[in-house]
């Protein structure tokens, strides 16, 4: 996906007000050179403004993605997968506000950790009712390549995913927001 950006992201210097990228850049294995283009593109008082999954504080393990990750790499899943592998990337907000700062940008918005959105305002243990809500999101948000790919087989991987993240105490995806703007 990151050589498509690379092809693709063909943003003019200097003349956007606002670039909006939201619940991508966890679908990108590297987010620097994609984030340097979108500063690049704004005018001065230009906006850019990013929310994504897998914002875990740099030090802090490999937090859901990573265990998602993880069991597609298990032997009863490898193969499976081969046709599409989980592309998910954990990309820190503490990184990603580093490398907007550099590319001459200020932080006017940064929250690297948004509210999970199972379990309430704090990591705790999703309750049951939320399980069938985790599988539908999962469904439509990280996973939407390769339910095609395992077919009948995709809701047994995410009653496993769901069951060895609550294990593992990581139902918090960390999402981050952070709005960004070039100096005037």
């Amino acid at each position: 996906m990151t050589e498509t950006i690379r092809k693709t992201m063909d943003l003019p210097p200097g003349r956007s007000d606002v670039v909006h990228c939201s619940w991508v850049l966890h679908q990108v294995s590297e987010a620097e050179e994609p984030l340097r283009r979108m500063a690049r593109a704004l005018r001065p008082g230009g906006r850019l403004e990013l929310e994504w999954a897998g914002a875990q504080p740099r030090g802090a393990g490999t937090g859901p993605l990573g265990i998602l990750r993880a069991l597609a790499a298990t032997p009863r899943w490898k193969d499976l997968f081969a046709a599409a592998p989980p592309a998910l990337h954990g990309h820190p907000a503490d990184t990603v506000a580093d490398v907007l700062t550099q590319a001459g940008l200020e932080l006017t918005h940064y929250e690297p950790r948004l509210p999970p959105p199972f379990g309430g305002k704090e990591r705790v243990r999703p309750r049951v009712r939320e399980l069938a809500g985790m599988r539908t999101w999962f469904r439509w948000t990280w996973f939407a390549a390769e339910a095609e790919a395992l077919g009948d087989l995709f809701d047994e991987f995410l009653d496993e995913s769901m069951w060895a993240l609550v294990e593992a105490g990581e139902t918090d995806p960390h999402h981050a927001r952070i709005v960004a703007r070039r100096p005037v």
